[in-house]
């Protein structure tokens, strides 16, 4: 994301360590990124989204199968109206598009752009990814990630709610760097490049299974099976 620095001190920010929880969940009608699902997740993670010193920003990636170019959705900051919005604008009314293409959301507090200018990684970081044709489709074909930097955290039994509400199948729970250095002048591998298939043994189709090796950036668990 913020790409190579001419001065390594101005990317140090890239080992800093995050408490991460991912919930995976297998869809069959309506996914995580529809508000009738979304708003679950919505009003649980408000009132811990609201008591952030940041705001929290909305970037998200849909198109239409017809073009390559993104769908404009303008400046979203988190409340209800933008959470509505970014699973909704393009679905339904005036502006439905048939087939709609999702790709992602994230959310950022600080926004991207601030952090950008400033170059330091977001406080917290969460993402919406859809993955209805990976390789564990079977096991699941979407999820949610949430990422808190430093010492602050988020309770493990908020996460277990939102797990709840929305029928999720798996929750995995792990710590790891925002990034890890790549040359003396770069790093790689960012958090928000990240994809859960980069944790798992893509090999087990049947059951879900943390991968083993020195290529896995950060430790992880397996918290909730169904």
């Amino acid at each position: 994301m913020f790409g190579l620095f001419k001065k390594k001190e101005t990317y140090k920010f890239y080992n800093e360590e995050y408490s991460i929880y991912i919930i995976l969940r297998k869809s069959t009608s309506l996914r995580i990124h529809d508000w009738e699902v979304w708003e679950k997740s919505f009003k649980i993670l408000n009132e811990f989204v609201s008591q952030q010193p940041e705001i929290m920003a909305i970037r998200t990636c849909q198109c239409s199968p017809k073009s390559s170019k993104w769908l404009s959705f303008g400046r979203m900051i988190w409340n209800e109206k933008n959470n509505i919005k970014w699973t909704s604008k393009y679905k339904q009314g005036e502006f439905k598009i048939n087939d709609l293409e999702f790709f992602g959301t994230e959310f950022w507090s600080p926004s991207w752009t601030v952090c950008n200018k400033g170059n330091f990684a977001t406080n917290i970081f969460m993402n919406v990814d859809s993955m209805e044709n990976g390789q564990l489709k079977d096991l699941f074909n979407e999820s949610l990630l949430v990422a808190v930097k430093g010492k602050n955290h988020i309770n493990q039994a908020l996460i277990e709610e939102i797990s709840e509400s929305i029928g999720a199948s798996y929750i995995i729970k792990g710590k790891r760097p925002w990034g890890k250095e790549s040359t003396s002048i770069s790093y790689t591998d960012a958090l928000n490049d990240f994809s859960v298939y980069q944790i798992l043994n893509k090999e087990n189709k049947t059951s879900l299974e943390i991968k083993q090796g020195s290529n896995v950036l950060g430790s992880w668990e397996i918290l909730k099976k169904l």
